[in-house]
């Protein structure tokens, strides 16, 4: 598709993306997304960065696109997010760029996973409460 240059449907890419796990197949629908409008694949990119039946490489670049789309007025959904995942490295990431967004109230959930059995996750939230 990005090779031949043969530009895809957002509506395909989200019914393909309801099934995929391939890492390299979702990495690949990934970098097609990243195309769109952020306001067009906000549920889209949410919905890989939850499912922990994604690969770890995927679920975190899936996040980094949705937290560059995300606007003042769209941003406490990253405090939803966080507040449902699931302890280990994605967690981690979005411990960080909760922690970059001081208007959203993180602290009580950065507080919380300094007791987390991910090394990772707590470090991310050590990081991000010296940051705030």
């Amino acid at each position: 598709m990005q090779r031949e240059q043969v530009p895809v449907r957002r509506e395909t890419l989200f019914s393909w993306l309801k099934d995929e796990r391939d890492e390299q197949r979702v990495a690949a629908m990934l970098d097609s997304l990243a195309g769109f409008e952020a306001d067009d694949v906000r549920d889209a990119l949410e919905g890989i960065v939850r499912d922990a039946k994604h690969a770890d490489a995927n679920r975190k670049r899936a996040l980094s696109l949705y937290v560059a789309g995300l606007k003042a007025e769209t941003e406490s959904r990253l405090l939803d997010v966080a507040n449902e995942m699931e302890d280990g490295p994605v967690l981690a990431e979005l411990l960080t760029a909760l922690a970059a967004r001081p208007k959203l109230d993180g602290e009580t959930l950065l507080l919380a996973k300094l007791e987390s059995k991910s090394p990772e996750v707590r470090a991310a939230a050590l990081d991000g409460l010296a940051t705030m």
